[in-house]
């Protein structure tokens, strides 16, 4: 099978970059002049398990930047509301991994009265198991 062939040349030669480009070049035009598909399909479900990686990483990226985000606008709020606050408070909103915990820290921190009040819904307001959203 000429695909087997290629593969084979492929895993024995090393190309240099230019060599290796134009091979890719003239495999795929063979592939689309004669109807051979370039991958198979082993290598196609493993570029899909690599795609649906990405994606299940950049999901979780996404998540760790929207809580960090969130965190420094509770904590932005705060601070212009209220003066600086303490490295405790900070330490305790960093720990925070709740996105809707932190959306309702954020308007609390835009409405409660003083800094002390805040301080008693965070800490009474403590984060339950499996509160990670």
């Amino acid at each position: 099978d000429i695909e087997e062939f290629f593969r084979l040349i492929d895993w024995n030669l090393k190309l240099s970059p230019e060599l290796e480009i134009r091979f890719d070049e003239d495999l795929r035009r063979m592939g689309e002049e004669t109807g051979m598909p370039y991958m198979s399909g082993f290598e196609r479900r493993a570029i899909e398990r690599g795609v649906e990686k990405g994606r299940i990483e950049g999901r979780a990226e996404g998540r760790a930047e929207g809580q960090c985000a969130l965190r420094e606008v509770v904590h932005e709020i705060l601070q212009s509301r209220f003066g600086n606050i303490s490295t405790d408070m900070i330490k305790q909103l960093e720990a925070i991994d709740s996105l809707e915990r932190l959306r309702v820290l954020g308007r609390m921190a835009a409405t409660v009265e003083n800094l002390g009040a805040f301080l008693k819904n965070l800490e009474s307001t403590k984060q339950e198991p499996g509160d990670e959203v």
